[in-house]
């Protein structure tokens, strides 16, 4: 089906918790299969401090 695979892409190396949240949420109600994603850490990952440059921006 059209719903077997889905793909979060992030312009940064984290994705903050409220994000992560707010886009399983959307998933979800798409008729993703949330409880089966896996969130995959990168290597050489560099910490960044969360911000209004991770943060969705609501209009």
């Amino acid at each position: 089906s059209g719903r077997d695979y889905l793909w979060i892409l992030s312009r940064t190396p984290q994705l903050t918790y409220p994000i992560k949240q707010h886009l399983m949420a959307k998933a979800k109600e798409l008729g993703f299969a949330t409880d089966q994603l896996l969130f995959i850490r990168q290597s050489n990952q560099v910490e960044y401090e969360s911000g209004r440059h991770v943060m969705p921006q609501h209009h």
